[in-house]
This record gives structure tokens, sequence and C-alpha cells, in this order.
């Protein structure tokens, strides 16, 4: 594994720039996942639910407007178990529409490509309904209690210390309650993260939120939760999902590596590319270093232009390392997109350098760990 060094940070907007890779392998097609390796879930359960739910709808709408739907909760359970039995699901006040129901994989990747599918095949929204693949943030009453293993969290109470990284476009938080004590570890992460749902929405946590930890000990300088929402939607205006970071690294013969890496980049803004594709192009003529000559590289550069271009909006680029003698471009695609023939159909058009693809099932963008 390689240690990186930021040696300069890049903020630029790049037109067309698509695409990511991953795990040095073979010129092999993607390894796709068994069943075994990925879950999957047959069309006629989604089905099955969104030919129930019209049948139930109104009522359940009726039964939240007289103040419960405790009633509903198992039946509504168990069509969402038949989609994947890890789903969860919730009720709530909708954005446009007076509820609304969502389906959440937790933060699970895979499992929310199956939210996903289960929300394409929702009804158009209405006056009564409107319908989410992930938890929504709520406007939560600062009276509101949550209650974890018999222990009152309320709402207000939260306080929050945290740290913005403007490179990363994320908040590292800190966040205490005074009734954190009393829960035990693992209880006090589910209280934390219940709590950053309910202020941000699932999405919202996972594209603004890094590192989390959950303090039993009052803070040395804390902010309120709707200090904290402040911070958050102040990021979220300036944010670019496009910096660029140039990295230095060494292997462990003591070789330089350069890397320019989209480190703003959001899974959550791609989430049905679940594959990482890796571009290998042999550098002609290395230097001792193993890296390219000024001319090689603007040659690189070319190349790399050009399959970008090729690929559009069908690929994500993460970025590209230099090094070791040779050229990596990193994509990341959908598995049953056109990128692959894409690339392959470009790698045939420069018979004269020397490339290689290797592909790798990555629906948890666990190569962003890389840098």
């Amino acid at each position: 594994m390689l240690k990186w060094v930021v040696i300069l940070t890049v903020m630029v907007a790049v037109v067309a720039l698509v695409a990511m890779l991953r795990q040095r392998g073979s010129n092999s097609s993607p390894e796709h996942p068994s069943p075994e390796e990925s879950r999957s879930t047959p069309v006629e359960t989604i089905e099955a639910f969104w030919k129930w739910w019209p049948t139930v709808a109104h009522d359940i709408a009726s039964s939240i407007d007289e103040g419960g739907s405790g009633a509903w909760s198992d039946a509504i359970s168990r069509r969402v178990e038949a989609i994947d039995r890890d789903l969860g699901w919730e009720l709530g006040p909708g954005k446009k529409s007076r509820h609304h129901l969502a389906i959440s994989s937790g933060g699970d990747p895979e499992g929310r490509v199956l939210a996903e599918r289960w929300l394409s095949r929702a009804p158009a929204a209405d006056e009564i309904w409107e319908y989410h693949a992930a938890r929504q943030a709520h406007t939560e009453d600062p009276a509101l209690i949550t209650t974890i293993d018999g222990v009152d969290l309320e709402i207000g109470d939260f306080r929050v210390q945290y740290d913005v990284d403007e490179t990363r476009e994320s908040i590292d938080v800190k966040v205490h309650h005074p009734e954190l004590h009393r829960l035990e570890e693992g209880q006090q992460g589910l209280a934390v993260f219940l709590f950053l749902d309910g202020r941000l929405g699932e999405d919202g946590v996972e594209r603004w939120i890094g590192e989390v930890t959950s303090s039993p000990e009052p803070l040395l300088n804390p902010e309120n939760p709707e200090q904290f929402l402040a911070a958050v939607e102040a990021l979220a205006e300036k944010a670019t999902a496009e910096r660029f970071v140039l990295l230095e690294g060494k292997t462990p013969q003591g070789q330089p590596v350069i890397a320019s890496v989209n480190v703003a980049i959001k899974r959550v803004d791609h989430l049905l590319m679940d594959v990482h594709f890796e571009i290998h192009i042999a550098i002609e003529e290395p230097t001792a270093e193993g890296l390219n000559s000024t001319d090689e590289g603007a040659e690189l550069n070319a190349l790399e232009d050009e399959l970008l271009e090729r690929l559009d909006h069908d690929a994500v680029y993460i970025g590209r390392e230099t090094g070791r003698g040779e050229r990596i471009i990193h994509l990341h695609a959908a598995a049953a997109g056109p990128a692959e023939s894409r690339i392959r159909d470009w790698m045939r058009k420069h018979p004269d350098r020397e490339i290689e693809l290797e592909v790798a099932y990555d629906p948890r963008w666990e190569v962003l760990q890389r840098w």
C-alpha cells in the first residue's frame, strides 16, 4: 500500500470527465458477482409490492391523519422484507405530498440498488403520497424524543463539534448527548446516526459527513443542531464534487508514483456505477524513476482525453496514477452499461500502445480508500 502525500490541490471544473478503475489483474471481462456474492431480487417481488400498495395506500394515509399507522406496520414490513430482508422502511411527512414512503438500505450500497429499482417502479407522486429510496431529513421539533433501550434522547439536546474538510467537501463530526453515557457503545453509535439521518437524511449523511464519533463526554466547543445544519448547508452551496488533488507516493522499492485524484467525488451521486475499471498504459520510454518524459506525458494525456470523450456520461472519472513505468486511469461504470465495450474499442484503435484493462466489482467504491 502506497503512502500518499498531498503536494498540490487543484480546484477545477472538468468538462466531460468520466469513468473509474481498480485492482491489478488480467486483460479480462468483469467478474460479475454470483448470487452468493451480490444480492439480487426477482422483479416479481417489487412488482408485487406495487400491485398491493394502491389497494391500501388510502387507508394507511387515513390512519396517519387520524394519529397512528401502527396497524399497518407488519403488512408493510412483510412486503419490504420480501424484496430484501435487510431493507428497512419509514413513513413520514412528504416534501410536496402529504405523506412519504421510503425504503432504506441503511447505507449498504447493494441494498441501495434494490431500493432504486423499487423506486423506479413507483407510481407518480400525488397530493397524498411521494416515494423515496432513502430515509428523508425531517424538520425536527427540538423537544422530539428518540428512545433507545429505554433511554430518552431529546433532539434539541444533541451537540456537535465538527471540522470541515474543504478539499474532500465533507465534515468530520463528534456528537454528544447528555444521555449517551447510559447507552452501550454500539447503541451510542445508533443514536448518533439516527440523529444525523433525521437532520440530513440518509443521502445527506453519506454525501456530506466524513468521520463520525459519538462522545458520552461533553464537547469543548459544541454547536447546537441548527448551527451544525447551517454549516452543512453552507458546504453544500459551494460544493463542486470535483476537487483534484495531486499526490506523491513511493513504492516499497522507493520509486515515485504521482496521482491526480478527485477526492470530492461522491458514490451517492453515482449509485449504479458499481464496477471499477483500471486501464494500464505502458510508458514507452520511462525515466530511471519509472515516470514519463514531458513529450510522452502529452501523448498519454491525449489518449486519456480521447477515452473520456468516448465514454462520455457512461463512466465516472476518479483520477490517474503515473509511475512504475505506466499510466493508470481509474474509472467507475455500471456493470450492464456500454463502458467496457467502448474502452476495448478505444484499445483496438491504438495497437501501437501496450494497454491492459482490469475490471473489479466494487459497489462500495473501496478504490477510494487507496488515496
